[in-house]
């Protein structure tokens, strides 16, 4: 698939008829699944990581599907609730010290089965989609024991206390960038905290292009200094510790031009941090977050009218799966609750899924999550 560039199996046969038929019964087997195709992502990566540090980056994108309502059985909603498709969040594993993309680690594929009455506060974290940050990290770590070191790396949807309580515990680290204005032990705001802090470097930055912004040198200012967060006030996390202490480094863009939103991260991590060139280290791991969205953007333009050709939403997701363990080796730098995926769901069916409606903005949270969330419920 990827030295074709295309995941379309009349296209890959080459005019083989008998080929095609192999391969599509191959993705139609009854062994050939989705949980089966994600732990097969791995069987390079582990190799490719012993005696590194490795950034485990994650993040979850959209994998939207035309269809209408006779015939969506098995998808649910995704953005808003106007589109129906299925969920993907990667686990991509990168050197730290050169950004080299070593393999995908591990990840999850679900979809949304229906509107929740439970309030968001009310339930376990197992019950919520945001448990997929520390499942997918936790599902991950045999595959690092070789690794020299290991960081979880994710965006403001990472920003989960649960997360930061469980790296000790599972022996990695954490950079997430904050989402909430969190409470300190000293009952001060996370954000007043940073504030307060002096400035104490300047630099230039480049930030490479995104979707709707070109690439471009950011002059930031540099914050950094320990914390102690503490726990949310809610009842079902009680089991955790009171406090966590962590850093925070905190980068703002100064000097930004006319109409340029000006870039400002609060980064929250468990390593130690006690200089300035320990800061600016955290903050050039956090940029290659980026190359999970390039991946992302990789897997959605490539060969779209191939995608086209899935005649199955199961045959789909297989080789969803299988592309994105090719992609990962070779690329360089609802409120509804999950229910994950099972083929049984989308026997027969013909979907035609459009991988280029969408740009590769992560599928973040369901409609219940869209407004912002209280502090207490992370």
């Amino acid at each position: 698939m990827v030295a074709g560039k295309t995941v379309c199996l009349r296209q890959l046969s080459r005019g083989n008829r008998a080929l095609e038929v192999r391969f599509n019964r191959f993705l139609g087997h009854d062994k050939v699944t989705v949980d089966r195709i994600i732990e097969s992502w791995s069987n390079s990566t582990g190799p490719a990581v012993e005696g590194r540090h490795v950034l485990a980056i994650q993040d979850t994108s959209e994998i939207h599907f035309n269809t209408t309502p006779q015939r969506r059985r098995g998808l649910g909603e995704i953005g808003k609730g106007n589109n129906h498709g299925v969920l993907l969040h990667p686990l991509l594993a990168v050197d730290a010290d050169d950004g080299s993309c070593l393999g995908l680690l591990s990840g999850q594929i679900w979809t949304r089965a229906g509107r929740r009455t439970t309030s968001h506060d009310d339930r376990e974290l197992s019950d919520k989609e945001s448990q997929r940050w520390i499942s997918t990290a936790v599902a991950a770590r045999p595959l690092l024991t070789k690794a020299a070191a290991v960081t979880v790396l994710g965006d403001r949807e990472s920003d989960i206390f649960a997360l930061y309580a469980s790296s000790a515990k599972q022996h990695f680290h954490v950079i997430a960038r904050s989402m909430h204005d969190r409470k300190l032990a000293d009952r001060s705001s996370l954000y007043e905290a940073s504030d307060a802090m002096a400035a104490v470097d300047q630099r230039m930055i480049q930030l490479p292009a995104r979707a709707a912004r070109p690439a471009r040198l950011a002059h930031l200012e540099l914050r950094f200094g320990a914390i102690e967060l503490a726990r949310p006030q809610n009842k079902l996390l009680h089991h955790l510790p009171k406090s966590l202490p962590l850093a925070v480094v905190d980068v703002r863009e100064i000097n930004a031009e006319t109409g340029i939103e000006p870039l400002h991260w609060r980064l929250l991590t468990s390593h130690e941090v006690t200089s300035i060139e320990d800061a600016w280290r955290i903050v050039q791991w956090y940029k290659q977050r980026w190359i999970i969205e390039q991946f992302f953007r990789i897997l959605k333009t490539q060969e779209p009218q191939a995608r086209r050709q899935s005649d199955r939403i199961r045959r789909s997701a297989s080789q969803a799966g299988c592309d994105r363990r090719q992609g990962g080796r070779h690329h360089h730098p609802a409120s509804a609750g999950p229910q994950w995926w099972s083929p049984a769901h989308s026997r027969g069916l013909r979907q035609r899924p459009n991988w280029r409606a969408h740009s590769p903005q992560p599928a973040t949270r369901s409609r219940e999550q869209a407004t912002k969330e209280p502090t207490s419920a992370r």
